[in-house]
């Protein structure tokens, strides 16, 4: 009867397939990546709006469809960008225990790298932005081969 009652499903408590998937995905080990996966996307996003949207006055021939499929293969640009900014992430979120992430010296460190990373990125496209405003021009574009 006592086994028959263990096996029983209704009354089973292990965390499902679904609720272990959640913890892990906004476990602090994987905090550091969701946060470069929306900042620096939205960032650049955001300043190639922008600067399509104060160059329009070039834009007017191009159909809505072109201009979206810009938007598109340079979000390919930025994911890329994404990935080589979490490069260095890649071996201390893989191979540190779990017991690590509570840690105060390596939430600071981890931190400190994410803000480094946010920054620069809206430093450079700040400065892409005025480069653009200066030279009619991305800066990618006038940098020598």
């Amino acid at each position: 009867m006592a086994d028959a009652w263990r096996n029983e499903t209704l009354f089973d408590c292990r965390p499902t397939l679904a609720v272990r998937l959640t913890r892990w995905l906004t476990s602090r080990r994987l905090r550091p990546v969701w946060i470069l996966l929306v900042a620096l996307p939205v960032m650049f996003g955001l300043q190639r709006g922008l600067l399509a949207w104060l160059s329009r006055a070039d834009l007017t021939g191009e159909s809505a469809a072109a201009v979206a499929r810009a938007m598109v293969v340079g979000l390919r640009y930025d994911l890329r960008a994404t990935a080589y900014a979490m490069i260095p992430l890649a071996p201390l979120l893989c191979l540190a225990p779990a017991t690590a992430f509570s840690r105060r010296w390596l939430q600071s460190l981890v931190a400190a790298y994410v803000a480094a990373v946010v920054a620069l990125a809206l430093t450079v496209c700040i400065v892409d932005g005025f480069f653009f405003l200066v030279r009619d021009a991305r800066m990618n574009s006038q940098v020598p081969n």
